[in-house]
């Protein structure tokens, strides 16, 4: 999904942490000066649970935590499934 305007991104969480945050979706704007990666996404978002305790994905593709962010990027939370 292509976000209309180029300096902002759409957040998506899911399970327990957008229980915990109390929201699903958000659209952020983001300084078109600085260097955006996931890292400064979490930040962004304020989350008090450890970030390691979850996958990222930017766009549909499973990244890690430092990969970059660009203007209209989706990017989603998760937390690791496990299972067995």
């Amino acid at each position: 999904m292509e976000i209309e305007s180029c300096n902002k991104i759409k957040v998506i969480l899911f399970a327990s942490l957008e229980e915990e945050m109390g929201w699903k979706e958000k659209i952020l704007r983001i300084d078109n000066n600085l260097d955006m990666n996931v890292n400064s996404v979490w930040d962004l978002i304020k989350c008090k649970l450890p970030r390691e305790n979850f996958i990222v994905a930017v766009n549909e593709e499973i990244v890690d935590m430092n990969s970059s962010i660009n203007h209209g990027d989706e990017v989603a939370f998760m937390p690791i499934f496990t299972g067995g």
